[in-house]
């Protein structure tokens, strides 16, 4: 089992870790099947999405909460899945969950363009693109979804997440520790299998 900050590569040392922001509806089979795809690739797959009814749809008493959850499983993953749509309502958690991803935690984002929306992929990838940070954007066919994650994943050798300052110099950056200590309970790094 590889320490924090071994480098590693797909399908040795542990298992790609995947947060789809939306893993329901429509898309359950369509990331299902990306998941079938990645694994013939010969990537082993942990899934660090929320339970359908748990993520983006939290009362406004558990936001607080439910940002701290969305934030450390982004935090904790390889790839952050999101869909290129417009969402109704009060709060754009892909654009929020996007602009955490790439920006603040440099974790490569792939946009799956699920309807045509010109304005809205120019406002997700815009951003993405002036800081350097990693981003692709798919038809919604499972194969070419599951090829350009494996490009985002091969541009750059990866390391696992560090929970922790190394030492007195070193500055800890991320999620609270709370929601970070919850995910890492619940989806250690595990060896691939």
């Amino acid at each position: 089992m590889h320490q924090s900050g071994e480098a590693w590569r797909p399908g040795q040392g542990r298992r790609v870790r995947l947060f789809f922001l939306e893993r329901w509806g429509r898309e359950e089979a369509l990331y299902a099947d990306v998941i079938v795809e990645l694994t013939k690739m010969g990537f082993s797959i942990e899934d660090l999405s929320l339970a359908k009814g748990r993520a983006a749809f939290a009362e406004d008493g558990e936001e607080a909460g439910m940002r701290g959850e969305m934030a450390a499983r982004i935090y904790s993953s390889d790839v952050l899945i999101a869909p290129l749509k417009h969402f109704s309502g009060p709060r754009d958690w892909a654009a929020w969950s996007v602009e955490l991803a790439g920006l603040c935690y440099s974790v490569p984002v792939m946009l799956v363009e699920l309807e045509e929306h010109a304005e809205r992929r120019r406002k997700l990838v815009r951003p993405l693109q002036a800081v350097n940070a990693r981003c692709d954007v798919a038809r919604p066919q499972a194969f070419d979804i599951a090829f350009a994650i494996a490009r985002l994943l091969q541009r750059s050798p990866h390391q696992a997440i560090p929970d922790r300052a190394g030492d007195s110099r070193t500055l800890y950056r991320g999620p609270q520790r709370s929601a970070l200590s919850e995910v890492m309970r619940l989806h250690p790094h595990r060896p691939a299998s």
